[in-house]
């Protein structure tokens, strides 16, 4: 059996978010470990022939990885004595993981837009009036962390917050029609340097009211055209990555959607995550040979 060790940076984030300030409250570290000991129950689940830990000064696992690998994550590791494998720089990984990256494939929600002034915020404001209002997502964040959702006229709470975001979090806003998601699903791959792409299976994305994650599910009841506009949108996001400079672990999520006439769509591209995501060994769990192997 293989052992990896992991530096579980959940709040990696937030750290991209502000690299040089970012220091975690007692209270995020203790949400983040929570939900890193229920990733390290799904990985070993998924893929009894590895064994995932948490990095230790005393292990000696075969691989050392990291959820997100930042500036701290790096710090954790050789303060262990370890050292996380090559990878792309702070630079190429903020860009990536920001969410005007993804925003700029031009796949997302029809009528979203990302937006880095208040002038702009309030032009995509006024030009429609969705029936359930929007949802405004910061460029960093996770497990429903960074977002708001307005409706009707915007308080002046809210107008604060917008106004924050633009110089602050990583400085812009992806502003999205609030649609009443059905279910979720996620693909998870392995980015090789040349653009190769280690591709699992579609899963089923299960969270909280907040957004938060609960589990991913394997075999997700996906129409033939649904998985194609899936791979179609993360073969999309796969060439991005790699023209970014960009290599190694990311996932792409979706959604099945009503919209106000009660009409279901599919939305091949939610989310871009150019990291490790809660999923990612759900996925591909019939490939972690492969997976060892290029790692």
């Amino acid at each position: 059996m293989t052992t990896v060790g992991w530096i579980l940076n959940l709040d990696a984030d937030l750290e991209l978010a502000d690299p040089a300030g970012f220091a975690p409250s007692a209270r995020l570290v203790q949400q983040t470990n929570a939900l890193a000991d229920r990733l390290l129950q799904s990985a070993n689940a998924a893929s009894p022939q590895v064994r995932h830990v948490r990095l230790a000064p005393d292990s000696e696992p075969r691989i050392c990885q990291a959820w997100c690998a930042t500036p701290r994550a790096r710090a954790a590791a050789q303060a262990m004595g370890h050292e996380l494998p090559q990878a792309p720089s702070l630079d190429v990984i903020q860009r990536v993981n920001h969410r005007a990256f993804a925003a700029g494939l031009e796949v997302g929600l029809p009528g979203a837009a990302f937006v880095t002034s208040t002038q702009q915020f309030d032009e995509v404001m006024q030009s429609a009036n969705p029936a359930h209002g929007w949802l405004l997502k910061r460029p960093f964040g996770f497990s429903g962390r960074s977002q708001k959702r307005v409706t009707g006229a915007l308080t002046d709470r809210d107008r604060r917050w917008v106004e924050a975001s633009m110089v602050e979090y990583g400085r812009g806003l992806m502003v999205e029609p609030f649609v009443a998601i059905e279910q979720e699903f996620a693909l998870h791959s392995w980015l090789s340097r040349d653009g190769d792409c280690l591709t699992g299976q579609p899963t089923q994305l299960v969270t909280d009211a907040a957004g938060a994650w609960l589990r991913n599910e394997p075999g997700p009841d996906l129409h033939d055209h649904e998985q194609e506009q899936l791979h179609a949108a993360h073969t999309t996001v796969a060439r991005a990555l790699t023209t970014a400079g960009y290599f190694g672990p990311f996932s792409t999520d979706a959604f099945r959607y009503r919209d106000a006439k009660d009409q279901l769509h599919f939305q091949p591209l939610s989310e871009c995550n150019a990291r490790y995501s809660m999923g990612f060994f759900v996925g591909l769990a019939n490939q972690m040979a492969e997976w060892l192997h290029r790692n």
